[in-house]
């Protein structure tokens, strides 16, 4: 079932009214802006300690935002007095040093460039890297990043991406933008023939419960089942983590930059995020999705539902509010499963 919308007096576990705060103004003092009631803690709580000590390490889940993600880390917490976002790119990865506090992203990160080799692997690999670049730079805590996104939305999106990186190629025949290519995609065993190389149709249809119940790693020849999303939701919600939504970056960026407000010394200044939609494969624009048929609509859900379940159920757990692990909710996608 798709998620209903938020009523409009939707409130974080403060009590504050997460529809009537204004934003601040760009290069406005977040401490300011607080002090002014303009921007609400979007259940940061005040008895969360922040500090830059800790290690703000981002886990990349494919065609999720990731980079954005990165970027966020950078102008949040490497940069927090500066007045504008700077948007970089996979060719900037471990390029950036970190002038404020601790990260490890694909942007800013420890240990020479060896993230890059780990980028899109399995939680238990990002888990033990983090371990070590905690004890590397001495950090007190590590707290994981990352954003989540409706597993129907992500598959067609990375279809799209290997079309037109031409990783994958539909059958002879089968035109590229259309219902039957996007159904050969869901059914494609041939893991060789794809741009992360997944063992199984499934492990690419849920890559998120895929990666962080670790599946490659531990199960590699056989399917994501439903254990595995029980042991994806464990790991979300044990340890330190801020967790967003792909459909709503805008909320993540207020939880980091309200974290970093209480981080540092007065003077952390609001950004605005900067419109990435001229970058390459941030939508499927060469394709309209409302063209898709039932045919292919039920396969995609079918094909990505335990995806699909971990998202509501984070969704859900955002909205409750009583974990201050996660943004703001975004409102149902567009593309739900009716």
């Amino acid at each position: 079932m798709g998620n209903a919308s938020p009523p409009d007096d939707v409130c974080d576990a403060s009590g504050t009214n997460l529809r009537a705060s204004a934003e601040p103004a760009i290069g406005q003092s977040l401490l300011q802006a607080r002090s002014l009631s303009l921007i609400s803690h979007k259940e940061v709580y005040t008895n969360d300690t922040w500090d830059a000590s800790q290690l703000f390490y981002q886990f990349h889940l494919p065609k999720t935002g990731g980079t954005t993600v990165a970027d966020l880390l950078y102008a949040d917490i490497c940069t927090p007095y500066k007045a504008e976002m700077e948007i970089w790119t996979i060719n900037d990865a471990c390029s950036k040093p970190c002038p404020h506090g601790l990260t490890d992203t694909e942007i800013s990160c420890h240990l020479d460039d060896s993230r890059f080799n780990i980028l899109h692997a399995d939680w238990d690999k990002h888990f033990a890297r983090a371990r070590a670049v905690k004890s590397k730079v001495g950090a007190s805590e590590v707290v994981f990043v990352t954003a989540l996104r409706r597993g129907s939305d992500r598959l067609v999106s990375e279809w799209a991406m290997e079309l037109h990186s031409k990783t994958w190629q539909p059958p002879s025949g089968v035109e590229l933008w259309s219902n039957e290519s996007l159904r050969a995609y869901l059914q494609d065993d041939n893991g060789q023939d794809h741009w992360l190389k997944d063992t199984h149709a499934s492990h690419r249809s849920n890559k998120q419960v895929k990666m962080l119940a670790s599946v490659q790693q531990k199960h590699p020849t056989r399917d994501v089942d439903q254990d595995d999303l029980e042991l994806a939701k464990t790991v979300l919600t044990e340890g330190r983590w801020v967790i967003g939504f792909t459909d709503c970056l805008d909320k993540l960026h207020e939880k980091l930059e309200d974290i970093a407000a209480r981080m540092y010394p007065p003077g952390t200044l609001h950004k605005q995020m900067p419109d990435k939609s001229h970058l390459p494969f941030s939508s499927t624009q060469d394709f309209d999705l409302t063209s898709l048929d039932s045919e292919t609509l039920a396969l995609l859900h079918s094909r990505t539902a335990l995806d699909n379940d971990l998202y509501e159920w984070a969704q859900r757990q955002a909205l409750e509010g009583h974990d201050s692990r996660w943004t703001a909710p975004c409102h149902a996608s567009r593309w739900s499963d009716p």
